[in-house]
């Protein structure tokens, strides 16, 4: 496991809400800050991140990157040998405005709730079905992965799926379009005639069938 988290400013409230997204990764902590705006890591497993301190989180060099996830298709990204796979977020995403990041977003297949931050201190967000929560407090923003990271006098609200915007709202937000695949099917069958007929529709219909029983 691990989380993401950041805000417009950090404050008494950022360092609460930094401690509290720890409980998705004790192993390894990074952040970054610009005029004042922050993004940061918590990373709960081991992964190539603990061997090669150099790709630490989070990435990249203004931009920055933080990443919840995992990129299925880094290989085809450029990965190179020994690198983990948020090695590809600097080299595929322009944070510039908000449809350069979308059009690099795009490109990345798997699960994924991201942040940026520049050396202006935009943040710009991107979330397929991993969560982000949002929340204003006195005029700034902040972000984490779970609502329980918040306090339960605040009232964030969940980020949409599948969508990229900037953490203030500024600029509006953008639709990522789901990729649907229709060459495979799971089928639950329990044998009976009604799965096994099912199971037997997907086979024509589809090249690669999954049963689970």
């Amino acid at each position: 496991m691990c989380s993401i988290c950041g805000g417009t400013k950090w404050n008494g409230f950022a360092g609460d809400l930094w401690e509290e997204s720890k409980d998705r990764g004790r192993d390894a902590h990074g952040k970054m800050s610009q005029r004042g705006a922050w993004i940061g890591n918590h990373r709960g497993t081991p992964t190539t991140e603990a061997m090669y301190p150099t790709e630490s989180q989070p990435v990249g060099n203004n931009p920055w990157f933080v990443f919840n996830g995992t990129i299925a298709n880094d290989k085809s990204l450029g990965i190179k040998e020994g690198e983990a796979d948020t090695s590809v977020l600097p080299r595929i995403l322009d944070p510039k405005n908000l449809m350069s990041f979308w059009s690099g977003i795009k490109k990345i297949v798997g699960s994924y709730a991201i942040a940026s931050l520049d050396n202006e201190g935009k943040i710009l967000l991107a979330n397929n079905y991993k969560p982000i929560w949002i929340a204003e407090v006195d005029g700034e923003y902040f972000f984490s992965s779970l609502k329980q990271h918040f306090p339960s006098w605040c009232h964030p609200w969940r980020m949409e799926p599948y969508s990229v915007r900037g953490l203030t709202g500024a600029g509006g937000s953008m639709p990522v379009m789901r990729k649907q695949r229709n060459d495979k099917a799971i089928v639950i069958c329990s044998s009976g005639l009604d799965s096994t007929a099912v199971a037997a529709y997907a086979v024509q219909h589809h090249e690669e069938v999954v049963l689970i029983h």
